[in-house]
């Protein structure tokens, strides 16, 4: 029999500021172009490189509130909670 409990800490789901707008940054730039921003383009829109941008997004795919489709350009869709 398999144990389903898990073990260390519980995951964190609730955002950060930086996180929160990072994701508001999301919504907003698919609301004006009507596609999902390149990682570029988030980053100069939240004012941060390109790397720092991808960790905020992987991190609000991680935490369900955004999807993306790997190897496939500008995916992101945001999850409504």
């Amino acid at each position: 029999m398999t144990n389903t409990k898990r073990i260390g800490r519980p995951p964190i789901v609730e955002l950060t500021a930086s996180q929160m707008f990072a994701l508001e940054g999301v919504k907003r730039l698919l609301l004006r172009n009507g596609y999902a921003p390149t990682m570029r383009e988030l980053g100069e829109f939240l004012g941060c490189n390109t790397a720092s941008a991808g960790e905020q997004v992987a991190t609000l795919v991680r935490k369900g509130y955004l999807k993306s489709e790997p190897r496939k350009a500008r995916s992101l869709t945001v999850i409504e909670r």
